[in-house]
């Protein structure tokens, strides 16, 4: 099971680091494109072991267990200043 912690995902995976500019940014997703291409399982809901796990859940509970939604939060500012 994977989670976003980035609406849409993030480039190159979560710890990674931020891309320095728009030209690195494209480059790392071609990349996840092309190795993307290549899977065969490359759909959640049609992996075996989750369409397994489903069958133990009805609609709602599963859909409250492994969805999530995003919100826009206020960007605060942090001193570092003691």
């Amino acid at each position: 099971v994977e989670f976003m912690a980035c609406p849409g995902g993030c480039v190159g995976g979560g710890g990674q680091p931020v891309p320095v500019s728009e030209e690195i940014r494209k480059k790392r997703a071609a990349g996840l494109y092309d190795l993307d291409k290549g899977c065969d399982l490359r759909l959640s809901h049609k992996n075996p072991v989750v369409v397994e796990i489903q069958k133990n859940f009805s609609g709602n509970e599963l859909k409250h267990l492994v969805h999530t939604y995003y919100s826009q939060k206020k960007k605060t500012k942090i001193s570092t200043q003691g």
